[in-house]
């Protein structure tokens, strides 16, 4: 009676494996995504490698000679990094300019039942912004890389800083644009924002911002035809697009399937 019911047990699991199947691979393999690291850097304080914010202010002179000051932010957590800062002078005293960095290295990798080619899908931008009065310079910069994958690059530069950044444009991004990678290997993502500011005399000020900020998801028209494949991230990320974008991009994708066939009748 005992052998009967083993073996019925046995036959239950077999039927139930191809269901099973994705979610023990997934759970072996999730442990092998290495953790994300932080990067947090502002003028005049200890560099921070945990998520979170940094922010610092310096000036110097007097209310004699004028004052100069420097601030700066730099923001490091979940799936961006940001860094925004300022200078400004009331007088003709020159004083210290300000730096910051921001940079966030997390990983991700497609779990499914076979190490093919999987198609996925990155949305994102980057941007950089400044601006500096007579006397003064900006510069600032953000990059985003993924693995074999696109990168992206945006400078901007003002005041004797101007040109500095070439034909690198001040913004770029990208809108479902199309890559794959192995499933069950490991995948880097790289996220900078950097940003300087100098200047004083005369009065005025100087600033600068950047940012880069990613999603990236399984293509959903490959996962119709493909089901048990998923994307664990780093712990603590989760750059994929929010339910109603996926939607939205679903419909969209049928969309032009339906005007393609269409277009052959």
């Amino acid at each position: 009676m005992d052998i009967q019911r083993i073996q019925a047990g046995l036959r239950r699991l077999a039927l139930l494996a191809p269901m099973l199947s994705p979610i023990l691979f997934s759970a072996v393999h999730a442990q092998a995504v290495t953790d994300a690291s932080f990067v947090e850097q502002v003028l005049g304080l200890p560099s921070s490698t945990a998520a979170g914010t940094l922010n610092n202010t310096l000036c110097s002179g007097n209310a004699v000679t004028g004052i100069v000051c420097s601030s700066a932010t730099a923001t490091a957590t979940g799936v961006s990094a940001s860094v925004n800062g300022t200078t400004a002078a009331n007088s003709v005293v020159s004083g210290p300019g300000m730096t910051a960095n921001a940079g966030l290295t997390y990983y991700f990798e497609v779990l499914g039942p076979s190490s093919i080619q999987v198609p996925l899908l990155v949305s994102g931008s980057v941007s950089a912004t400044t601006s500096a009065g007579t006397g003064f310079a900006s510069q600032a910069s953000a990059a985003m890389g993924i693995g074999g994958g696109p990168s992206i690059v945006a400078c901007s530069s003002s005041g004797s800083l101007l040109n500095s950044c070439g034909s690198t444009p001040a913004s770029a991004s990208l809108n479902l644009a199309s890559f794959s990678e192995t499933a069950n290997s490991i995948v880097q993502v790289g996220l900078t924002a950097v940003g300087v500011t100098s200047g004083g005399p005369p009065a005025g000020m100087a600033s600068f911002s950047a940012f880069a900020d990613p999603t990236i998801s399984i293509d959903p028209t490959f996962l119709a035809g493909h089901p048990g494949y998923s994307v664990v991230f780093s712990a603590g990320i989760s750059p994929t697009p929010e339910p109603s974008s996926v939607a939205l991009m679903i419909v969209g994708l049928g969309a032009i399937g339906l005007c393609a066939r269409r277009r052959t009748r």
